[in-house]
């Protein structure tokens, strides 16, 4: 992401573009109408309206540990796990959103550095517990409303992987040569594919 971001960029959307077509498996040309329409719309605009949350800031910094921030990690640990059950959303995208991808990658690769111990302990102690939490409960959560209203459930996922696409573009801070984007484009591609199979 700091040698290579556009292209690292375009393989996150190849992966969460080879998610669309199991998706439109799921609905009808008939079941698209305002009630459905809206409901995209709404997911569209919530997950939209998350680039505004760091204030300009794409990186949280996890220097200074306090308890407002382990419960930050605590909420984003859910909103991660919620990547893993929702079909078609990819996790590092949401995670990037937020500006919390680096430095948990950071604190991940730190592991190894036994000063930093306590520090990188409560910080992924706290993420993973988030997730844990966050896979039950939102997986009961997607269960319920996909047997209550399957349709609607999944035009509220077109909604946030539509949404996801455009943030996640609009966050590319440079553009490189022409070579670069030729490379993004074949990465964007390999990662559809890649998604698609997996699907």
């Amino acid at each position: 992401l700091e040698n290579y971001e556009f292209q690292t960029v375009f393989f996150f959307v190849g992966l969460i573009l080879g998610g669309l077509p199991f998706l439109f498996k799921k609905v009808t040309k008939k079941s698209i109408g305002v009630k459905n329409v809206m409901i995209s719309v709404i997911c569209f605009a919530l997950v939209f309206s998350l680039t505004f949350l760091n204030e300009g800031n794409n990186v949280v910094n996890l220097d200074a540990i306090t308890f407002p921030l382990l419960i930050k990690l605590f909420i984003v640990g859910i909103i991660a796990a919620a990547t893993m059950v929702i079909p078609g959303i990819s996790g590092s995208f949401v995670l990037m959103l937020l500006g919390y991808y680096k430095p948990i990658v950071e604190t991940i690769s730190n592991l190894t550095n036994f000063d930093l111990l306590i520090h990188n302990g409560l910080v992924l102690g706290t993420f993973g517990i988030g997730i844990i939490v966050g896979i039950v409960l939102i997986s009961k959560a997607i269960e319920f409303l996909l047997k209550k209203c399957p349709t609607e459930t999944y035009f509220g996922i077109y909604g946030i992987i539509i949404s996801s696409i455009v943030v996640i573009i609009m966050g590319i801070s440079s553009v490189p040569s022409v070579g670069g984007i030729i490379i993004g484009f074949v990465l964007m591609s390999i990662g559809a594919l890649a998604a698609s199979k997996l699907n």
